[in-house]
């Protein structure tokens, strides 16, 4: 779910950023980007507006969107935009390519942002995701489909329009599957969004291995009401965003630390 939302793809990105502190993204990024100067390096899945990724403090910024709404030739210096789905953007980015910090906010299916976290997770070896949209408000929010969320809304006679899709059961996919990540969720202030990282261990960086396409399909019977039927679940490792980030902190900390220690070793 969208923290801002404008549909004019005439507008061009700002020259200087300007963050709100009532967007609950940027705000979030932008506590992480702080603590560590030398992150600088900043991928955006799913643009909209641009309203996040033109507020994001970091030199080198990177966008990812196929119908992006702003005009995507009037961008600032250090911001480069790629008019293609995450699937082609991954597929045509070089190995060698790598970020701090990934955001994952596009297609609201939990396949479509698993392989995005994957994808994502491989180019930012050291540093850190959020995920947005990651605990829906309802049932009706839980449905995948846009469309079909809203038009239940109005046959329900519900005015609002929430709508976050299926994502929360990529957190499901990660607790059960990958114990070389490490997590936390915000749950107030804003929009629900998990961070992730890989977790610093003695031997080094693990690799990420994908769940099948069978494991990954077993999901689909999991239902928004199962998941959340006494609260948010524990292994979502739910918490306020004022203790979340230091944990964020601490885990990047420890990772980033990590690493420069085995790149040490003689």
């Amino acid at each position: 779910m969208s923290d801002t939302a404008d549909t004019s793809a005439n507008r061009g990105l700002a020259t200087t950023p300007n963050p709100d502190p009532n967007n609950w993204s940027t705000r979030r990024i932008n506590a992480v980007l702080a603590a560590f100067p030398a992150m600088q390096h900043y991928l955006e899945i799913g643009l909209e507006a641009g309203r996040t990724l033109e507020n994001v403090l970091a030199s080198h910024r990177v966008g990812v969107d196929p119908n992006p709404l702003f005009d995507i030739e009037n961008v600032p210096h250090g911001v480069h935009i790629h008019a293609v789905t995450s699937d082609d953007y991954f597929t045509g980015v070089p190995r060698r390519e790598l970020f701090d910090f990934v955001f994952v906010d596009g297609l609201h299916t939990y396949q479509q942002t698993y392989t995005d976290v994957i994808n994502a997770l491989r180019h930012c070896p050291n540093g850190v995701l959020l995920i947005d949209d990651v605990i829906p408000s309802d049932w009706i929010s839980a449905i995948p489909n846009q469309v079909e969320s809203l038009a239940v809304r109005r046959r329900h006679g519900i005015d609002n329009i929430d709508w976050h899709g299926d994502v929360f059961k990529v957190i499901l996919i990660l607790a059960d599957h990958h114990p070389e990540l490490d997590w936390v969720t915000i749950t107030d202030r804003g929009n629900p969004q998990t961070f992730v990282w890989r977790r610093a261990t003695r031997r080094g960086r693990r690799r990420i291995r994908p769940v099948s396409a069978e494991t990954i399909d077993s999901y689909s019977r999991v239902s928004y009401s199962d998941t959340f039927a006494a609260g948010v679940p524990s292994t979502f490792q739910p918490c306020e965003e004022v203790d979340a980030l230091p944990r964020v902190i601490d885990g990047l900390t420890q990772l980033r630390s990590r690493r420069r220690g085995l790149l040490r070793r003689p």
